[in-house]
């Protein structure tokens, strides 16, 4: 038997809204740009251009990022003067792996459908905590979710290890920011303000669980109208990722990346009004064990809230979309969009 899958449970969503931060000069130049796609496509389609032709078109509007906390500082991170920098590994030049760190402006990418359904979906790469895997877990699946239809928007998250004041808690920080702007500005995005989750792998499967189980935590000072809005996503997806980790021991002096996973802690903050889960992994993940997501979906279950989990015999870890991976775990982002079409988050094109 190649994979255990455990079917949903119903459950409710919740709403909210937010402020935007990106210049009107920008935002007129993604709507021009889409403009022209559509234009674009519809020639396309006149032409009789195949099916995966106007796919491919439709996932090349990459708009400029918005950053979540405008010009000013993000709480936790004042006097760093961090430099992003980008490693790039692998010898493909036609497919980068590019890892970036030093994230000290976070902000969220946008990659735009030219015909879309109104959903979106924020992407959380992994890396460890230590960087982020930008094209493994970030472009490539933003790309994939754009060629279907929803607003993608890759989230360059802040390292917990790189110096902020507020440690472990900055990716958290960003990721309810991210949630909270693109509810604002749902209308500027052409989204549904009901319809907004979050998607992560590995440490991003992390921080998308954390985002989901503790909407309600305050992690930072208020700043503006913004942070009124609801922080919680309407549902949130993690691909071979722990939801919660050990703490470091008191006065240790180990880095954050040090964390362990484990199947428990922020479980226990599961409740009834916890988003909607949708859950994949491997049992041969050596990196994150499987009894970290079979915790979190009994958990889900027990609180009565909507939760998907499918285990797959082979894959490891850190498959993303890669097609060298076993074909069971390149099932996942079929698996997914019919889940969302099953809590009312695909609406048909």
């Amino acid at each position: 038997m190649d994979s255990l899958t455990i079917p949903a449970r119903p459950l409710r969503w919740h709403a909210g809204h937010h402020d935007a931060l990106a210049s009107a000069a920008a935002g007129a130049r993604q709507a021009l740009s889409l403009l022209l796609l559509r234009c674009l496509l519809g020639f396309l389609g006149v032409l009789g251009a195949p099916p995966h032709a106007l796919a491919q078109a439709a996932t090349i509007v990459e708009g400029a990022p918005v950053f979540l906390w405008g010009d000013r500082t993000p709480p936790g991170s004042e006097g760093l003067d961090l430099k992003e920098s980008v490693e790039v590994r692998g010898s493909d030049p036609s497919r980068p792996e590019r890892m970036l760190r030093g994230i000290g402006r976070p902000s969220l990418v946008p990659f735009l459908p030219a015909r879309a359904n109104g959903s979106a979906i924020i992407v959380a790469p992994g890396g460890g905590y230590t960087t982020l895997s930008y094209d493994n877990e970030g472009v490539s699946i933003a790309r994939r979710l754009a060629a279907e239809g929803f607003a993608a928007f890759i989230l360059k998250y802040r390292l917990p290890d790189e110096g902020h004041q507020s440690g472990r808690l900055v990716p958290l920080q960003d990721a309810q920011r991210a949630i909270r702007l693109l509810r604002h500005d749902a209308a500027r995005w052409q989204i549904d303000p009901a319809r907004i989750g979050i998607l992560g792998f590995s440490a991003g499967g992390h921080l998308a669980a954390a985002a989901g189980i503790d909407f309600a935590r305050e992690t930072y000072p208020p700043r503006d109208a913004l942070d009124a809005v609801s922080a919680r996503p309407d549902f949130m997806a993690v691909i071979y990722g722990a939801a919660s980790f050990q703490p470091l021991p008191a006065g240790s002096t180990r880095p954050e990346s040090a964390l362990t996973p484990r199947s428990s802690g922020t479980l226990d903050a599961i409740r009834a009004t916890t988003p909607p889960a949708f859950l994949f992994a491997a049992a041969d993940d050596v990196r994150v064990p499987i009894s970290a997501n079979i915790a979190m979906w009994q958990a889900l279950r027990s609180a009565g809230v909507t939760a998907e989990l499918h285990v797959m015999q082979r894959g490891g870890h850190g498959f993303g979309l890669r097609e060298s991976a076993p074909e069971s775990v390149r099932s996942w982002p079929d698996l997914f969009l019919i889940w969302l079409r099953a809590i009312g988050m695909q609406q048909k094109r």
